[in-house]
């Protein structure tokens, strides 16, 4: 019998390992890995995941700290603060690999015929302009927001795709773009709130 394959975008793993309380994320997660291991699927980690999960710790993290003065002590306490979550992701993710409940991947196209794609995909699917969800500037004057899928959740589809992953679960909205598009024909987008 063939594994089967789910792929995991990088929202899932923040919200795990930053546990994210917000519509009960964390649990979410949670929820899902459980099953998966019942179910007996493996989840694909690319590369593009594991950088993304590392970068939006660092920035996550910083951002939650108060605001206080910015000296070299308070900059250490920031760093050991992300590398303590790193360490829990790294941790995290090792202790699955060993039970085969992940395995890591990387895309075998040439980088060429990647971008191309990328592109390709990023051009026809616009996204949506509103006022609904607006963000105030830096003045505090309502300002227009854009949703759609960026190019990192094209290229997270496209190496789902390429692995035969069965579904690719998200919290990002964007994604609902990908929905009817041929080239992910045969991977489901399960996106969570």
């Amino acid at each position: 019998m063939e594994t089967r394959r789910v792929y995991f975008d990088s929202s899932i793993w923040v919200s795990h390992i930053l546990q994210e309380k917000r519509n009960n994320r964390a649990q979410t997660v949670q929820q899902l890995l459980d099953q998966i291991k019942e179910d007996e699927e493996v989840i694909l980690v690319s590369h593009l995941v594991l950088l993304e999960v590392l970068e939006v710790i660092r920035k996550r993290v910083t951002e939650k700290e108060p605001y206080s003065e910015l000296n070299d002590e308070k900059k250490k306490e920031i760093m050991a603060k992300i590398q303590e979550k790193t360490n829990v992701f790294l941790k995290s993710l090792s202790q699955l690999i060993k039970e085969h409940k992940v395995a890591l991947i990387d895309s075998q196209e040439p980088v060429d015929k990647w971008f191309k794609r990328t592109y390709s995909i990023y051009i026809s699917s616009s996204g949506d302009i509103s006022a609904r969800n607006y963000s105030p500037d830096r003045r505090g004057n309502p300002a227009l927001r854009y949703q759609g899928v960026g190019h990192y959740d094209i290229q997270h589809a496209l190496t789902a795709k390429e692995f035969s992953a069965r579904a690719l679960y998200t919290f990002d909205q964007g994604f609902s773009r990908l929905d009817n598009d041929r080239a992910f024909e045969g991977v489901r987008f399960l996106i969570y709130q």
